[in-house]
């Protein structure tokens, strides 16, 4: 059955799970902006930390999470190339290398990393390379960079990738150039697991162009993505030389098949910076910059064949404007984002500091926090990732010395049931928790009476999955809950 706040229950008999009822799931008394806690776990100085952190935060297998800065480094400032840093979920910050401009490529830009399967972490430069025009990097957590494949302008192989890659099921790398290929509107490539790179795909403008975002596979095999313009009706360039068409998303297999999926109107939203998110649902879920009811941008979904759904627009009653960073589907199945409040591609003027949202699948949307400005921290240009303890990270920029932050916000999640199973003598049963907030276990012998007893004491959560095992006798049933305190 379901009870308030949409959790769900199960009974407990006799040690045994039934399917008649349930473990009691529900958030008392935790308010959905009010409860939540922001943490400045890093400030950037501009020196050999870096500066400027544009890319999204990854939790890797250590444990740690791992980022880029675009600017500082060996240089300091913006007179820098940029670095990579390692971070632990408790604020301990390690910056391990700087760019140099020396072959090694430079700017780090939107593109984050990714861990392949190798234990190397991956991703690309905007300029720099042998050529200047960017490149693919690797690199060991100890400092060791490897230049694997410098674009260049020749052989319409791409330029300029503002995105990173994306470990593919079989283990090759795929990820997007913004300019090159044989249109100069961007290609999508591979690299194999070898470092031997193939151009995929040129865009032309009609089937769309200029991808910013990284793509993601889908459950079906395919990489979906985004293009920032083109698409249908495209009309070649406006008159300040801007190509035309509200963007596109699309589709291409490994071997490269390509089809165009939908293309943006203006009032449906329009320049899709983020890269996609595919949902628990099976569902493709994105933002765009610009476009929708009040020109601020979107928040859309999207079947893999098509079937288009404008959830919200953004730019009214402060829920904030211009999101440029990737959503994140929370262990609530809720979505999570950021955005930048200035257009941060194409220059529209500042509304805000910025802020982070959450979204239901249906569109239920929600403010969660809004950044006060510098030093506390402005325009969050990355999305959030959700890591193992359950509270959800990023970056921004601003902070005291006004070259960016890594930040924690912990927000009070709705427990959600994991696992529950008989045990020796009793019964056990796992939920999601948010590391540092309050849970209580409850039961009731009947669910008519109107007190619930705690089982034992209350205690703090350590990390993103906490678990809990009673023994049911002598008496027939128990019926559970957990509560998460104020």
């Amino acid at each position: 059955m379901f009870g308030r706040h949409g959790e769900t229950s199960f009974k407990v008999t006799n040690a045994r799970v039934t399917s008649t009822a349930v473990l009691m799931f529900w958030l008392t008394g935790a308010g959905a902006s009010g409860s939540v806690l922001f943490t400045n776990l890093y400030s950037f100085t501009g020196g050999a930390d870096g500066a400027f952190p544009w890319a999204a935060l990854i939790q890797v297998s250590d444990g740690n999470l791992y980022g880029t800065t675009e600017y500082g480094g060996a240089r300091s400032s913006i007179s820098g190339y940029g670095t990579i840093f390692q971070m632990t979920v408790g604020g301990v910050f390690n910056s391990f290398y700087s760019f140099e401009n020396n072959g090694d490529g430079d700017h780090p830009d939107l593109s984050g990393l990714v861990e392949g399967s190798d234990g190397l972490f991956y991703g690309t430069t905007v300029i720099g390379g042998d050529y200047g025009d960017g490149e693919i990097f690797a690199t060991t957590s100890d400092g060791f960079l490897f230049p694997v494949y410098s674009f260049s302008p020749t052989g319409h192989d791409g330029v300029g990738p503002r995105a990173g890659v994306t470990l593919g099921g079989d283990g090759s790398f795929y990820g997007t150039t913004l300019g090159g290929g044989t249109h100069n509107f961007g290609t999508i490539f591979r690299m194999t697991a070898s470092w031997s790179y193939t151009n995929l795909f040129s865009f032309n403008g009609t089937n769309g162009g200029l991808p910013y975002g990284n793509l993601v596979q889908g459950n079906d095999g395919s990489l979906y993505g985004t293009t920032f313009n083109g698409g249908s009706p495209f009309q070649g360039f406006d008159t300040s030389g801007k190509p035309t068409g509200f963007g596109t998303i699309f589709r291409i297999s490994s071997s490269g098949t390509f089809a165009s999926v939908f293309s943006f109107s203006g009032t449906n939203g329009a320049q899709p910076v983020a890269a996609l998110i595919q949902g628990t649902d099976g569902n493709l879920y994105g933002t765009t910059e610009l476009g929708g009811a009040n020109g601020y941008g979107t928040v859309f979904k999207i079947s893999t064949n098509g079937a288009f759904t404008l959830l919200f627009s953004f730019g009214a009653g402060g829920n904030g404007a211009y999101p440029t960073g990737k959503m994140v589907e929370g262990s609530d199945g809720n979505f999570y984002g950021t955005t930048a409040d200035t257009g941060f591609i194409g220059g529209a003027s500042s509304v805000g500091n910025g802020t982070i949202f959450r979204i239901t699948p249906a569109g239920e949307f929600t403010t969660l926090y809004s950044f006060p400005g510098r030093p506390g921290g402005v325009e969050p240009v990355a999305g959030l990732v959700q890591a193992s303890d359950g509270n959800f990270y990023g970056t921004c920029l601003g902070g005291p010395p006004g070259f960016g932050v890594v930040f924690r916000l912990s927000i009070p999640l709705a427990p959600v049931l994991k696992v529950a199973q008989k045990s020796s003598g009793g019964f056990n049963f796992k939920w999601t928790a948010v590391a540092g907030l309050n849970y209580q276990v409850q039961y009731k012998t009947n669910l008519n009476a109107p007190i619930w007893s705690d089982s034992g004491s209350a205690f703090t959560a350590t990390n993103g999955l906490m678990s809990f095992s009673d023994s049911v006798n002598p008496e027939p049933s128990r019926f559970y809950r957990v509560v998460l305190l104020q």
